[in-house]
């Protein structure tokens, strides 16, 4: 658990310098070896159920998303017995921010005004483990700020499912 912490803040700080262009990389250990990878299932801990902070529509929205891609690239989604899980962690900060604004620009004489500004950085990891244990095989993450309206939201789920899956499985 401390693990993924770390990676919610690197994640996070790697998103704090995005303005509000998605940001979207991923990671694996270089012995990984996704090609027999046919089936998966989505890995559901009941610990997770009441921890996730994000609304229930955009969780649908993910796993319609996710469901949708994988499909896509061939991949079965199974009851029992899959190849690997899939598993999602979402994490949220805000971050207080100021713009100067100069009102008049006459020599010897500046003068401006200070705006303060509020905006959400958001971050969606989605991990693909192996089955039988906790181990992470492959790890994609898109960051990005996050507007409060919920259809924005679901939208941005949306997207950054299908970027991060775009990176998977990894070229070794």
């Amino acid at each position: 658990m401390r693990l993924v912490s770390l990676l919610l803040l690197g994640v996070l700080a790697l998103g704090a310098g995005a303005c509000s262009t998605m940001e979207v990389n991923s990671e694996f250990p270089p012995e990984a070896d996704f090609s027999g990878f046919e089936t998966y299932a989505w890995r559901v801990r009941d610990e997770d159920r009441g921890r996730r902070r994000i609304a229930p529509v955009a969780v649908r929205q993910l796993v319609t998303s996710v469901d949708r891609e994988l499909a896509a690239k061939g991949y079965r989604k199974v009851e029992t017995d899959p190849d690997f899980l899939v598993d999602f962690v979402v994490a949220s900060r805000d971050r207080v921010g100021e713009t100067v604004v100069i009102t008049d620009e006459r020599i010897g004489y500046p003068s401006g005004r200070s705006e303060v500004y509020v905006e959400r950085a958001g971050a969606l990891i989605l991990m693909i483990g192996e089955p039988g244990s906790d181990r992470v095989l492959w790890r994609g993450w898109a960051t990005d700020v996050v507007d409060p309206d919920i259809e924005k939201i679901v939208k941005k789920v949306e997207e950054a499912a299908t970027k991060i899956l775009a990176l998977f499985p990894p070229e070794n």
